[in-house]
């Protein structure tokens, strides 16, 4: 067979068609395995910005979406390529890594090389091994660490969790805890704990009023009866999340919380409130339907910053008096209660644009006066 001329890579005596087809398969073949060659390297050079600290801002927004908790958390978009979703990869370049999701993969134990990640700023890891208490020793030497969302089959946290004091932002939920260690009270710089939905989750112990800078608390869907005292002490605290949880104690020190904006204690089992409960005058949105409530504090005409408040599906037989004084609120729900009238202070409030009621229930004399005196607000029947 003559040799291939011109540096050609067919031989001259093949059919140009043949050629065609030869070239099709080769370069069908050859592009995807040049691709795959790339892909570690292209991984590996992405130019890692530094990553933000917890950022507050992004657990404000739409504080409601979260009663159904579709695994909402602050991390990067999962689709972002500034992701490390490999340990080969991440091991690889330790000082590019900074978001780090090995979430799928089921670990004995990690290696000791992942001491050198030095930069790892985001990490969601899987915790079905036990050796849990070395694989904190591990985190703990990552100075960076900001942000933690530990997920599996995990009945216990060990006690050096602690040891996590530069942490921010902690992840725990649909795992199977029962409590948190006394320890989480050394870890003085969280901003957040999210434990949603675990269904074991009883109580929280009193040193959890040692975290001064919290600001989230989120334990939604566990069956934490009571809170403790010592939450008082949380004195940064904006937003708690606690619907569906069984909650049923409110403790006074709980009214302490000067900076609390967002409360969600929606379908729990609370019959009563603080007296106190209007000195959290920096609320904004309080939700408190399906609960038992009979009354409501009179000291809520302290609640001059209040906007949204939802008092639906209780067992109050009229509206509360106390809520006239807020003057901000723009939306109240009092639907699902006994309320048959409705009191001429409602029309007095300028702000007040939409309200939901039983229409069936009400005097209808009372609603149209509502319409009269307010023609823009939207009335919304829930029957």
């Amino acid at each position: 067979m003559p040799r291939p001329s011109g540096g050609a890579i067919f031989p001259n005596n093949i059919h140009s068609s043949y050629k065609m087809i030869i070239s099709t398969t080769y370069l069908r073949f050859l592009l995807p395995c040049l691709f795959l060659m790339a892909i570690p390297k292209i991984i590996c050079a992405q130019e890692m910005e530094p990553s933000e600290d917890y950022d507050k801002e992004a657990f404000v927004k739409e504080d409601w979406r979260w009663n159904s908790m579709l695994g909402y958390f602050p991390f990067t978009p999962n689709r972002d390529p500034k992701i490390f979703n490999s340990m080969y990869t991440a091991l690889m370049r330790p000082e590019d890594v900074q978001i780090l999701n090995i979430n799928d993969l089921s670990l004995d134990t990690l290696p000791d090389e992942f001491t050198q990640l030095i930069h790892l700023r985001e990490l969601r890891l899987r915790m079905d091994f036990e050796k849990l208490d070395e694989t904190i020793a591990i985190l703990s030497q990552l100075p960076q660490l900001r942000v933690l969302t530990l997920s599996g089959k995990l009945n216990e946290l060990p006690s050096n969790i602690g040891a996590l004091n530069q942490l921010q932002a902690l992840n725990l939920s649909r795992l199977q805890l029962k409590t948190l260690p006394k320890e989480i009270g050394q870890m003085k710089h969280l901003r957040y704990i999210r434990l949603y939905n675990n269904r074991t989750f009883r109580s929280f112990p009193s040193e959890i009023g040692g975290l001064i800078h919290l600001e989230h608390l989120d334990f939604a869907g566990t069956r934490v009866k009571e809170l403790p005292a010592s939450i008082g002490k949380c004195k940064n605290i904006r937003i708690i999340t606690a619907n569906a949880c069984g909650l049923q104690t409110i403790p006074d020190e709980f009214c302490k919380l000067e900076k609390l904006e967002n409360i969600n204690f929606g379908y729990n089992d609370i019959s009563r409130l603080p007296d106190n409960f209007g000195d959290l005058t920096a609320l904004v949105s309080v939700s408190l339907g399906g609960n038992r409530l009979t009354e409501i504090p009179e000291s809520f005409n302290q609640l001059e910053n209040l906007f949204y408040l939802d008092i639906a599906r209780n067992k109050l037989k009229e509206v509360p008096n106390s809520i006239f004084n807020c003057n901000r609120m723009t939306q109240l729900w009092i639907h699902k209660n006994n309320i048959k009238s409705l009191p001429k202070e409602l029309a007095e409030m300028d702000a007040l644009n939409r309200i939901l009621l039983d229409e069936e229930k009400i005097n209808k004399d009372d609603i149209a006066y509502l319409k009269e005196i307010k023609p823009d607000i939207f009335i919304i029947d829930e029957n």
